[in-house]
């Protein structure tokens, strides 16, 4: 049985390199140690119960650790997340409150106001204030000489 929890403890492993949510790491730990555990105690109930008591002590041990690992932001920007800040050209304005179309390197994506009470007219200015999924909030850029 030892080679089996091995296994097991491997598989888990693995699976947990895909997954991050390390859940895993803590099962798949629990496996590791039950197959040490099992070259001692060679009955299967033995094992199995060690394993789960093992799992769970794991588990609400590192729970508020792992959440932490778990919910931490990413310190990658995608790149969606780097239009935020650009300026954009409007290619189809609209009026206040509605929505139209920017270009933002070379790319339309749909856009409206972060005001909802500013139209904004074609071959304007803009700039990225935020993104949800597929729009983009702008704002107007100052005119020269404001700021």
């Amino acid at each position: 049985m030892f080679i089996a929890w091995i296994v097991f403890a491997l598989v888990l492993g693995v699976i947990e390199l895909f997954s991050t949510t390390f859940i895993l790491l803590w099962i798949a730990i629990s496996a590791f140690m039950t197959g040490l555990f099992g070259l001692f105690v060679h009955g299967i109930e033995w094992q199995v119960g060690f394993f789960v008591i093992l799992s769970l002590l794991l588990l609400i041990a590192t729970w508020r650790i792992s959440a932490r690992w778990r919910n931490r932001p990413s310190r990658f920007k995608s790149r969606v997340d780097e239009l935020v800040g650009e300026q954009a050209q409007v290619v189809e304005g609209w009026s206040a409150g509605g929505s139209g179309l920017v270009k933002i390197r070379g790319e339309v994506w749909s856009a409206k106001g972060l005001s909802q009470d500013v139209a904004v007219q074609k071959d304007d200015f803009v700039r990225i204030a935020t993104v949800e999924t597929t729009q983009v909030l702008v704002e107007s850029l100052p005119l020269k000489g404001e700021r």
